[in-house]
């Protein structure tokens, strides 16, 4: 693969107990933390959505996320090259542990050998590697080791080690986009075009770049977002995890009071437009499995061949 951009790498160099320790602060003490200033959502209402109110095993005034995903193999591929991992904790009472959810999809590239097997042994060991390092250290009362971002950029590039081999009739790739939520604040860490949204009040905002060939050529205005939609070469890469030279992007945000995360691979966008993503995950009185079961089985009626894979995070948070 062609390295067309510089590198993207954004690494936390605070103290290493630091981000563990704000994170602690802020989700006993102030109900509303400051954004990171390289991510501006103040743009953005934090009005409840309208599509639903708290669930009723939740108080009004508790935090909790809540997580939905299904993985279709489709109607044309003879196998399923994406692979997904969810995992969200909770609890309750007076000392309630921070909101902690960790969402994952990887798509295999089916062009290449066992595209299959790189997404699943790329999303088990960086799942594996950030609930050891990051969410056992929590639970144990234990201060993380590390800042949040060098431990995904480590996992990452380790998976990428991993999966590194000098027989080209073994070569595989991947796409990753990763999004991890500790207290209010959201981490994601995106390699391909997989895709993270963000909804709140009604209002989708894509939060990762495709880091497509196609993409590139629409960023510099050769062809228009209606080109690049069609484009016959829409799914040819620059950037994967593939065993070689690796780039990727990583970034942490605050996150509203309310809203929800999807993560999803390209058989789910590619065949879904922004208003029929908003519709769906904002419908009154849809539940969350429902919601995802809706997305993936829109996408398939409306013409996707590829695998279909998408998790949604919903969340309040105080």
């Amino acid at each position: 693969m062609s390295e067309l951009s510089e590198n993207k790498d954004r690494i936390d160099t605070s103290d290493p107990n630091q981000m563990f320790q704000e994170e602690l602060a802020k989700f006993d003490a102030d109900p509303d933390p400051e954004g990171d200033p390289n991510q501006d959502l103040s743009a953005i209402d934090t009005r409840p959505l309208s599509g639903g109110g708290p669930s009723p095993l939740h108080a009004a005034d508790e935090s909790f996320i809540q997580i939905a995903q299904r993985s279709d193999i489709g109607s044309i591929r003879m196998r399923n090259e994406d692979h997904c991992f969810s995992f969200v904790a909770g609890g309750g009472g007076d000392d309630p542990p921070i909101p902690f959810a960790l969402a994952i999809v990887a798509d295999g590239m089916g062009g290449h050998h066992d595209g299959h097997v790189i997404s699943r042994r790329v999303t088990r060991h960086i799942s594996q590697t950030l609930l050891e390092e990051i969410f056992l250290a929590m639970v144990q009362g234990q201060a993380v080791r590390s800042p949040i971002q060098e431990i995904m950029t480590r996992a990452v590039r380790s998976a990428n080690t991993q999966i590194s081999t000098d027989d080209p009739e073994k070569e595989g790739g991947t796409t990753l986009t990763c999004a991890l939520i500790v207290g209010r604040r959201l981490y994601l860490i995106h390699v391909g075009d997989s895709r993270a949204y963000l909804l709140t009040n009604q209002m989708l905002q894509q939060l990762t770049t495709d880091h497509s060939i196609v993409k590139r050529l629409e960023e510099a205005g050769h062809i228009t977002a209606e080109e690049a939609a069609v484009h016959p070469q829409r799914n040819l890469l620059y950037r994967a995890i593939t065993g070689h030279d690796l780039e990727f992007d990583i970034f942490t945000c605050s996150l509203p009071q309310r809203g929800k995360v999807l993560i999803c691979s390209d058989g789910l966008w590619g065949s879904l437009n922004e208003p029929e993503i908003i519709a769906i995950l904002d419908r009154p009185g849809l539940g969350l499995q429902a919601q995802i079961e809706a997305l993936v089985d829109t996408a398939l009626e409306n013409g996707s061949a590829d695998n279909v894979t998408g998790i949604i995070l919903d969340f309040r948070l105080r």
